[in-house]
């Protein structure tokens, strides 16, 4: 996320380069046009407009070079043309007090360049640099907000912008060394000036508090005895700085400093390690400190006498996914309510003793889902001793028949009876159901003779077997 444009709808810059889309967040996330440029930094202002640093996509090999611009834009309308450009003041350079290069190899741009190199634009946060394809890339460009003012920093010209709060015209510039394609800058506004932190290939960095005109009021490059190592952004907190250090070879902390002289009064053990670009919000006074690591963040927190908390922050839940729109019959609530889908076929039962009937009982659900279900088979047939219930079968289950009292009887507590059809078809007849059962009950012929035989359906958990259906036919046991 580069930028809050707005809070209430909560609307943000989210992407980087070419594509940062506008985006609303709410109970539904909108995703809005696309920043037409190549966004390498931006923040909110406090009126709905946005301070970004924009350069073109495209960088033809031929022609002047195309510099990133420092603009004021409307975040609604997004019309570049009609945006604010800030012009950037000539900067000073600053003497370089040490650390990270030996004495005499500080590396400045203008005097590194080649005869037939192009000359360092000094005034620029960044210039378009083509690729094979036409498309334009950059050295970074970092920016930064808190209640001191606003501060941008490029590591083209190692050029630190510093802008008044709300932004408006910029208060002072400055330039610090700088090593093209593996330097990272960082800087953030004091009631003195600016804190600027450098950092080399994510390995030698330094920590410097300069004022207006380039003087430096404080500098720090070693964290005790050794080399600082893989600094991230600073957050300013009334007179104490917050820095993430990732080390040398590990042993990732985070460090209190004060910003009089930039010395270490705490250090706090237990942040993960930089997967990514480094990003820490500005929290006024002792507010959290959120401290991005590039695949994750950590909310840093003051307790009670001065102690300082890392708590890394967790994802939080997707939201559950929106009911899919209805494409089929409607259907019922309630408690089940089975009917017969058919009379069944033979009209009579007859089976020889010492055989077995086979019965199929197609049933389906008129009322509301259900979960449970049970088969009850009983009747003179029954009692008379003519057939032996055996087994029943509901979909893939098979249960043994067993006598209890004068009937059989299978219990499936886990069989599941989908709701019935509310909508009915032409002259009021019931649609198709394509969600139909079928029972299958085998039971072994005993003796001779002829009886009715009934099998009941019975959804389970219903009061007094409420919502069942019985099927009766005429058995005959040759």
């Amino acid at each position: 996320m580069l930028a809050v444009t707005s809070r209430e709808p909560l609307k943000v810059w989210v992407g980087q380069g070419a594509s940062v889309k506008r985006v609303t967040l709410g109970e539904e996330t909108q995703v809005g046009r696309t920043v037409p440029a190549y966004v390498l930094d931006a923040v909110g202002l406090a009126d709905g407009r946005v301070l970004a640093c924009v350069g073109p996509t495209r960088a033809p090999e031929e022609g002047p070079p195309r510099r990133a611009r420092l603009v004021v834009l409307d975040d609604d309308a997004m019309d570049l043309d009609a945006a604010e450009e800030i012009a950037v003041p000539e900067a000073t350079r600053v003497r370089w007090p040490g650390g990270i290069w030996a004495e005499g190899e500080v590396p400045w741009p203008e005097d590194e360049a080649e005869e037939d190199d192009e000359p360092t634009l000094l005034d620029a946060l960044a210039v378009a640099v083509p690729l094979r394809d036409g498309a334009a890339s950059y050295d970074p460009v970092t920016c930064s907000q808190n209640e001191h003012g606003i501060a941008l920093a490029g590591a083209y010209a190692g050029l630190v912008v510093a802008l008044p709060p709300g932004g408006g015209r910029p208060e002072f510039a400055l330039r610090v060394p700088t090593q093209r394609d593996n330097t990272e800058i960082h800087a953030t506004r004091t009631a003195a000036g600016v804190l600027v932190v450098i950092c080399v290939e994510r390995q030698l960095a330094a920590i410097v508090h300069l004022g207006p005109d380039g003087k430096v009021l404080a500098h720090r490059d070693k964290i005790g005895k050794d080399a600082a190592w893989g600094l991230g952004p600073p957050v300013v907190q009334g007179d104490k700085v917050l820095l993430f250090e990732a080390g040398n070879g590990g042993g990732e902390r985070l460090h209190e400093l004060s910003l009089a002289d930039l010395k270490v009064t705490k250090s706090v053990e237990g942040a993960g390690k930089q997967r990514g670009e480094l990003s820490a919000t500005t929290g006024p006074g002792g507010a959290p400190v959120l401290l991005g690591l590039g695949d994750t963040a950590y909310v840093v927190e003051r307790g009670g006498r001065g102690r300082v908390t890392l708590k890394a922050l967790e994802a939080p839940a997707p939201p559950p996914p929106k009911p899919l729109p209805r494409t089929g019959p409607a259907r019922a609530v309630g408690t089940p309510s089975l009917a017969l889908a058919g009379p069944g076929e033979p009209r009579t039962w007859t089976i020889a003793a010492g055989e077995t009937l086979k019965v199929k009982i197609p049933f389906t659900n008129h009322g509301g889902p259900g979960k449970g279900l049970a088969i009850e088979v009983s009747g003179p047939a029954l009692t008379a001793g003519l057939v032996k219930p055996e087994r029943a079968t509901l979909g893939d289950v098979e249960l043994p028949l067993e006598m209890k009292g004068a009937a059989a009887r299978a219990e499936l507590p886990d069989f599941a009876v989908p709701p019935g059809l509310l909508e009915r078809g032409p002259k009021n007849s019931p649609l198709p159901d394509p969600a139909a059962m079928q029972a299958r009950l085998e039971l072994a012929g005993a003796k001779a003779g002829s009886g009715v035989l009934t099998v009941r359906l019975i959804p389970l958990g219903t009061p007094g077997g409420r919502g069942s259906v019985l099927q009766g036919k005429s058995l005959t046991v040759t």
